[in-house]
């Protein structure tokens, strides 16, 4: 059975590449296992149970500090704090919700608060709540270079202040996938104490007391509020003061602790035990599901790339990261995985999802990079590589050896490379799987290039581009991994054999994070896709689908194409806030 990388693992791939903190990454970020349980019962009574993702261990002894990792109750938390905004994994597009309007200007971002909110004991959830909200946010988590200060214009209005003109599209990423999820009269020391920081040494004080902070009551403002918690069960009621609580038909939410990961949801809701779950399930397990059972998949904006050492003697010579390109066969690779990969398209840094809305015709001017084992014998061969015997040896005569690097447990990446190194062989590379313990590899292996290649995500999980160019270009542990030039030489956009011109890709980069019209933005991100598949820093070889798995006796959910459907990350407790979700008996 294929494994993902944990939770755990995903977030510190991620930290490692400087994106935690910049915008809240699906997967990441909160809970990312609502999985729900069995609707059976009658009308309102109707309940729905949430799986094992509610922890392990104790439940009664889990705290509701969401900025404090360590042993939070997370799988509730998108039930009983509202998201800022719902953003279409497909398309990228928001959704108002907690965030009513928004809008960037060249000095500040403002947002309006919806209006009726209030936290369970009554109070109203205003502008102070929301400003605490961002400022804890950001002073665990990091914030853009670009934000200066944030403030409240009102009591339903917040400001943030910018140094500079900023792309419309980084702030929204950054702040609209937030959730309201710090009520200011429960941190207001911690929010204190960051508003009088007066240097980077006393903000990390205050940073280390909060995260290790344990909030012991529970406290929030979604449709939801806590109504029980035992050892291995939370118990949530519908909160009536809720705007959106007539929207909602069924009053309990349960959560139960199951284990046995994915084999047990398999079991659970292929017996009616579990009514959702964000979960991957074989293709063979899918297949004895009761027709009831439905699922839909979403883009993950991330998979398995193989990353090229540009310290190597050898690999830092574009031809030779051309050649290896050109010995995959990519749906065979992904083929090979499981069900949930699929082939990238063109290796361009741009996930499939993304590319017409970016490139549109440019893509048929890009390189594809298809198995073509005669041209990559051409281009060896021009860089001085010979075959004898059946195998290839580099200029100074040793023989071409590449093995492939991949975290131990990551199984879903080691079937790939599997096939990967299978495929070297039989061109006359010799190769093969080398594994590592995760913690190692992701802590030294990888940011200390202690590889020729190795397999590691990407992209950067979002929809929007230009965090994958920033992976590649501007994190500085990526740097530290692969070495990469500080200039490259490519040819005009659009024209594959025109002249060379020598190009910084952070400059591109960096007029990109300026304020800039649609047409602006479309022609670098366009330019940032032309120089990524020209230079080949990655090749990225496959993405990972996210599955969604739901029962339909007892519930009625909308179609599939239904833009409520479009929102993976809070699927389960966003569709009864727009009334999608309904108890049927």
């Amino acid at each position: 059975m294929a494994r993902e990388p944990t939770t755990k693992t995903r977030r510190q791939l991620l930290h490692t590449a400087g994106l935690i903190g910049v915008v809240g990454v699906a997967g990441c970020m909160g809970s990312n296992n609502e999985s729900g349980g069995n609707g059976s019962g009658g009308g309102s009574s109707t309940t729905a149970a949430w799986i094992g993702e509610a922890g392990d261990g104790n439940l009664t002894k889990k705290h509701y500090n969401p900025l404090n990792f360590k042993e939070q109750q997370a799988a509730i938390y998108n039930y009983i704090w509202d998201p800022f905004a719902a953003q279409n994994d497909f398309t990228g597009e928001y959704y108002p919700y907690l965030i009513t309007d928004w809008s960037v200007g060249k000095d500040a971002m403002q947002l309006q608060l919806r209006d009726g909110l209030t936290w369970w004991d009554g109070s109203k959830v205003d502008s102070k709540d929301l400003a605490s909200t961002l400022k804890l946010e950001f002073l665990v988590n990091g914030a853009p270079e670009t934000i200066d200060t944030i403030s409240e214009k009102d009591k339903t209005t917040v400001e943030i202040g910018l140094k500079e003109p900023t792309n419309a599209s980084i702030l929204e990423q950054t702040i609209l996938t937030k959730r309201l999820n710090i009520k200011h009269d429960v941190f207001k020391k911690y929010v204190s104490q960051y508003d009088q920081a007066s240097s980077d040494d006393v903000q990390q004080k205050v940073r280390e007391k909060l995260v290790n902070d344990k909030i012991g009551e529970p406290y929030g403002h979604g449709p939801w509020q806590v109504d029980q918690v035992t050892p291995g069960k939370i118990t949530l009621k519908k909160y009536d003061k809720h705007p959106d609580a007539d929207k909602i038909n069924f009053p309990t939410v349960e959560f139960n602790q199951m284990g046995g990961g994915n084999q047990k949801r398999w079991g659970a809701i292929k017996t009616g035990n579990l009514d959702g779950t964000k979960s991957f399930v074989e293709s063979s397990v899918g297949e004895t599901f009761p027709d009831a059972i439905k699922h839909k998949n979403y883009p993950a904006n991330w998979g398995m790339g193989l990353w090229f050492n540009h310290d190597d003697p050898v690999l830092k010579k574009r031809n030779v990261r051309w050649a290896i390109a050109h010995l995959f066969d990519r749906k065979t690779i992904a083929k090979n995985s499981d069900a949930t990969k699929k082939p990238v398209k063109v290796p361009d840094g741009i996930t499939n999802a993304a590319t017409d809305k970016w490139l549109g015709d440019l893509t048929g001017k890009m390189k594809k990079y298809e198995k073509d084992t005669a041209k990559a014998e051409r281009l060896l061969k021009k860089e001085g590589f010979t075959k004898k015997g059946g195998t290839w040896h580099e200029p100074n005569g040793k023989k071409f050896s590449l093995p492939i690097n991949v975290p131990a447990g990551w199984s879903d990446f080691t079937l790939s490379v599997q096939t990967m190194v299978s495929q070297l062989k039989n061109f006359g590379i010799q190769s093969q799987v080398k594994t590592s313990d995760s913690s190692s590899y992701l802590s030294d292996l990888w940011p200390n290039g202690n590889f020729r290649v190795a397999t590691y995500g990407w992209a950067a999980g979002i929809a929007y581009p230009y965090y994958t160019y920033r992976l590649t270009y501007a994190d500085q542990e990526v740097q530290g991994a692969i070495s990469p030039p500080d200039t490259v030489k490519i040819p005009p956009v659009g024209k594959p054999n025109g002249t060379l011109n020598t190009v910084d890709p952070n400059d591109v980069l960096g007029n990109l994070e300026k304020k800039v019209d649609k047409s602006t933005e479309k022609k670098l991100m366009q330019k940032l896709a032309w120089l990524y598949n020209y230079t080949l820093p990655c090749l990225p070889v496959q993405e990972k689908l996210d599955q969604i798995w739901y029962n339909t006796d007892g519930w009625e959910y909308p179609s599939k194409d239904d833009k409520a459907m479009t929102y993976y990350d809070g699927l389960f407790s966003w569709l009864p806030r727009q009334g999608k979700l309904k108890a049927t008996q």
